[in-house]
């Protein structure tokens, strides 16, 4: 009974990204969003939708129940490479969408950048970014203000702690 109710959820979850699918291609088609501010505003409602749900599948994974238990050992640096990389791809394969959506915002983005994007937004400091990427904190912090200057912030702003 429990597979049956966690499999009907995921049905319902891809259901819903597959309506705020077409619901951002609509946006992005029927008027050009960059030049209508009331299309740009339904297109960052419908970014700001999609997010929702993505991190809603990435909640239900087991890399999300890692990343909160294990967020004392990325302070530390000791989270081991298995694990950084079953919860990279955990990350890519939930946020599929968002990180379409991303790439539709900031055409010339890395991989990286994009994952760095995220894991702000799932609340990680600049500090645990840079142990799971093995970089220093200063690499983190110009990632991020090169991110600012090439992204609408607008459109970064969804990706907040706050939003």
């Amino acid at each position: 009974k429990r597979i049956m109710e966690k499999q009907s959820q995921l049905l319902h979850q891809e259901e819903e990204i597959r309506k705020s699918s077409i619901q951002v291609l609509q946006a992005r088609v029927s008027e050009l969003s960059v030049y209508n501010a009331e299309a740009r505003l339904t297109l960052l409602e419908l970014y700001k939708k999609r997010l929702i749900i993505c991190r809603n599948r990435f909640s239900n994974t087991d890399s999300f129940y890692k990343l909160l238990s294990f967020k004392q050992e990325i302070e530390s640096g000791k989270m081991n490479k298995k694990d950084k990389d079953e919860l990279f791809e955990q990350l890519k394969l939930s946020y599929a969408e968002s990180m379409l959506d991303i790439v539709a915002e900031i055409p010339d983005i890395k991989e990286k950048e994009i994952l760095t994007i995220l894991l702000r937004h799932l609340d990680l400091s600049s500090n645990q970014i840079a142990n799971l990427f093995s970089i220093t904190l200063v690499a983190v912090k110009q990632r991020i203000a090169r991110l600012s200057q090439r992204a609408p912030s607008d459109f970064l702003n969804l990706f907040s702690r706050h939003a």
